[in-house]
């Protein structure tokens, strides 16, 4: 498995070159270190618009890590319509496949949303009580 990391200099380059290669033939992962290259501006120019796409097709593979990358985009509405119904499904399917970003986003959701329920209304009643 590769990891797209930011070395510096030359080495962008390469990677850039080789995970080109393939996103054209449609390799999942590669589409999604060639998002984040473009998304970053590592070895090319910023291009957030290729970088979505990108994201995008490689989410819809099946890919977890650009599920997660799109579900950001979707919790934020940074280059997409805000959906935080889609970023919660994008995070859930990521989250499925062992991606510890996104388990630690539901996670934080799940806290966030469990303290909620047993927070005391003003008439002394508890959201959940049975």
């Amino acid at each position: 498995m590769i990891r797209v990391m930011r070395v510096c200099g030359d080495t962008d380059v390469l990677l850039l070159q080789y995970l080109t290669i393939g996103a054209e033939k449609r390799y999942p992962l590669s589409e999604n270190g060639l998002a984040v290259l473009y998304d970053n501006g590592w070895g090319t120019e910023k291009d957030f618009v290729k970088a979505l796409a990108l994201f995008s097709r490689s989410s819809e593979a099946g890919y977890f890590r650009a599920q997660y990358n799109m579900a950001v985009s979707y919790e934020s509405g940074d280059g997409v319509e805000f959906d935080p119904a889609k970023a919660m499904d994008l995070f859930q399917k990521s989250a499925t496949q062992g991606y510890y970003a996104a388990l630690l986003v539901l996670g934080d959701v799940y806290v966030s949303s469990s303290f909620l329920l047993f927070t005391p209304l003003p008439n002394n009643e508890v959201i959940g009580q049975r």
